[in-house]
């Protein structure tokens, strides 16, 4: 991965911090609860051309770690919850040249995400809740394709994109006790995009000067459902991507698009929580 790590040296400096020993400490009139976690997931990304034909699937495991934090306000029942991820994994690429021939490689990702929620609860933590909540994101990621040989024994050359999506998300989340140590939760909600960026790096491939493009603005859908039992806590999780075609950009004289594309994300998450 060419680029990775000076692409996204924020990310892992924002891990770094919310990491360290003053971080849980940050707001101590608070009552809190820390989540670090390991996942892992299968990520398939499709995209399509016309009469929504197939051009190009990556598919394959990745591997990551986050953290959340709950800030609870205990006179008004207000949720505070940051979170953050860093994720990435080897994909394998179908799909073809820009001239349309079929070629088969790998494809490297690494991502990282931010997330603020501020939710309002409902209930007892020695029982049952619920709450509603709403908040903000930020999703970055590198999309490295990989040198090649197309099916017509011709080079193909790789060259990498940076994606970059600020969306608005809300949705509904819950628990329930089963016993004094054993509780289950689940949340459920949408994500809608405020901006979109994709930068594809030509100039690699020497297929002309760099060029930017702005996707379309689609809402996705999340859900998660796991079982916290006293400090382990695990889940099965969904999420999704989803843009419509952009509008036509230039590398040069030459012009690009980025084709309607879509993401289905299936995971698992095992961490401690405290």
């Amino acid at each position: 991965m060419k680029k990775n790590l000076r692409t996204y040296p924020w990310i892992i400096i924002v891990f770094v911090l919310f990491l360290s020993p003053g971080f849980a400490q940050a707001a101590p009139s608070f009552a809190g609860e820390a989540n670090p976690y390991f996942t892992t997931q299968w990520f398939d990304w499709k995209e399509f051309g016309d009469a929504n034909r197939r051009l190009v699937r990556e598919s394959g495991p990745r591997f990551g770690v986050g953290f959340t934090y709950n800030f609870e306000f205990q006179e008004h029942h207000l949720i505070l919850k940051p979170r953050i991820e860093i994720i990435g994994g080897v994909m394998d690429y179908d799909g073809a040249t820009q001239a349309g021939v079929p070629v088969k490689t790998d494809t490297n990702y690494f991502s990282g995400k931010l997330e603020l929620d501020l939710g309002w609860r409902f209930g007892s933590l020695q029982r049952a809740s619920i709450e509603p909540f709403a908040g903000i994101g930020v999703h970055g990621w590198s999309r490295d394709i990989q040198d090649a040989t197309a099916s017509n024994g011709t080079p193909a050359y790789g060259y990498t994109e940076e994606w970059y999506t600020f969306y608005i998300r809300a949705g509904l989340r819950g628990d329930i006790a089963l016993t004094e140590n054993t509780r289950l939760f689940a949340e459920a909600g949408g994500k809608f995009p405020v901006y979109n960026e994709n930068t594809a790096h030509f100039d690699e491939a020497n297929l002309g000067p760099d060029v930017t493009f702005n996707p379309g603005r689609e809402p996705s859908w999340f859900a998660e459902a796991g079982i916290k039992y006293r400090m382990f806590k695990a889940s099965f999780y969904y999420d999704s991507m989803l843009f419509s075609r952009s509008g036509i950009a230039y590398s040069g004289s030459t012009p690009y698009y980025q084709p309607k594309s879509q993401a289905d994300i299936y995971g698992i998450k095992l961490g401690a929580s405290f």
